[in-house]
């Protein structure tokens, strides 16, 4: 019959170290922003059995890094992508490992473009959050961001910067978001992508910049194949990280268009622990 390599063969076999890719929102947190005991649970069994964890975020550097240290994942083994994966950022070694920004003119004339369809707009750079004027949506955005605002007077600020992301909001009207998408598409070519993070915020990175694109090199600079890579999300945005992963997980709650894109779809969802469910799945149980 086959040779099978049980008990003590294969404990002298190396382990095959996984590396982790999760989404925030609705995916590690929960509706009310808290992790869940069976979560955390799962991410320090991952952790201790020496897998990496990787943290796949839209939210600036400071702000992913303030949630990963209140869940102590601001250590060994822990890795942050933020701004979609346009930065990538080792929180052992608290290092920054790579940096793509957008080209000043496309961040200028996209923030111009926004301001005269009306549309709040908001560009990153490695400080904070420029923006025109105060408005509400950016003052209802930065509730839970807290990132510092300067305002600008003109369009030579965001010539003149170094821009990881542009956002645009509309709380109100996603058809609104929709329609300047199609109209600014020619101007996107080759220079910026766009995606929706949620039904509210549309945002560009550089072209070729995702959580995808973030995945691959962060495997390629660890040396583990991307073939032993798993990410779990639930929105459009993690649809290039779900594809690019040897597993590619949605969450229950996740949008339609990504759960068609997955290799599992979780049975729990971000309130019942569905990131444990994929870490227990295809991480711990093959450990």
């Amino acid at each position: 019959g086959a040779l099978s390599l049980s008990g003590r063969w294969r404990r002298i076999l190396p382990m095959r170290r996984k590396l982790i890719f999760l989404d925030l929102d609705d995916t590690l947190l929960s509706s009310d922003k808290s992790v869940t005991e069976e979560n955390r649970r799962a991410l320090g069994q991952a952790l201790s059995a020496g897998h990496g964890i990787a943290i796949a975020t839209g939210r600036s550097l400071r702000g992913g890094l303030r949630v990963m240290e209140s869940l102590g994942l601001n250590r060994k083994g822990c890795f942050l992508l933020a701004f979609h994966g346009s930065m990538i950022y080792d929180c052992g070694d608290r290092r920054q490992l790579a940096a793509e920004t957008m080209e000043e003119s496309a961040a200028a004339e996209l923030m111009g473009r926004l301001e005269e369809s009306g549309i709040h707009a908001q560009a990153f750079d490695g400080y904070g959050i420029v923006t025109w004027r105060e408005s509400s949506e950016l003052l209802r955005y930065n509730r839970i961001a807290k990132e510092p605002v300067r305002l600008a007077e003109d369009l030579s600020a965001f010539r003149e910067g170094r821009y990881f992301k542009v956002m645009a909001i509309d709380f109100l009207d996603h058809g609104k978001l929709e329609r300047f998408r199609r109209s600014f598409a020619p101007l996107e070519e080759g220079r910026l992508g766009s995606f929706f993070s949620n039904p509210w915020y549309l945002e560009y990175c550089k072209a070729g910049c995702d959580k995808g694109s973030g995945l691959k090199k962060l495997a390629a600079t660890l040396e583990i194949p991307v073939v032993d890579t798993v990410a779990v999300g639930d929105e459009q945005n993690d649809i290039p990280m779900t594809r690019a992963a040897g597993t590619g997980a949605a969450m229950a709650n996740g949008c339609e268009e990504l759960r068609r894109a997955a290799d599992y779809v979780t049975v729990a969802d971000q309130n019942h622990s569905g990131v444990a469910e994929v870490i227990d799945k295809f991480v711990l149980k093959n450990s």
